[in-house]
């Protein structure tokens, strides 16, 4: 679930660039904007193991989807900003150096 969230991320930041926004404004914008139905779907997830969470069979399947669920929502929300920003910061100094590279063979 946390992998497909991030694959819809990187998607929406995408779509953004490519409609002409900055990097960093269409990771701030995709981020803000796909917030609620990310925090939702861990939610829904999470509140839904727990009426199996008392079974003595499934408790432990039961307690690690929970925790899974939360602390990766937790730990990505704030560390996806930033390196998604660098990412995009590298590959357009890439794109600037292969620009270049190309002028320069031209002359």
């Amino acid at each position: 679930m946390i992998i497909r969230n991030s694959m819809i991320l990187v998607d929406q930041i995408d779509m953004d660039i490519a409609r002409g926004l900055h990097p960093w404004d269409a990771v701030i914008d995709a981020t803000t904007h796909r917030l609620r139905p990310i925090v939702l779907t861990a939610a829904v997830a999470s509140l839904g193991m727990i009426p199996i969470a008392p079974e003595m069979f499934w408790s432990p399947m039961a307690y690690a989807i929970i925790g899974g669920l939360s602390i990766a929502t937790l730990l990505t929300r704030p560390s996806y900003r930033p390196s998604t920003s660098l990412g995009s910061a590298s590959r357009s100094r890439a794109k600037n150096a292969s620009r270049a590279s190309e002028r320069r063979r031209l002359w």
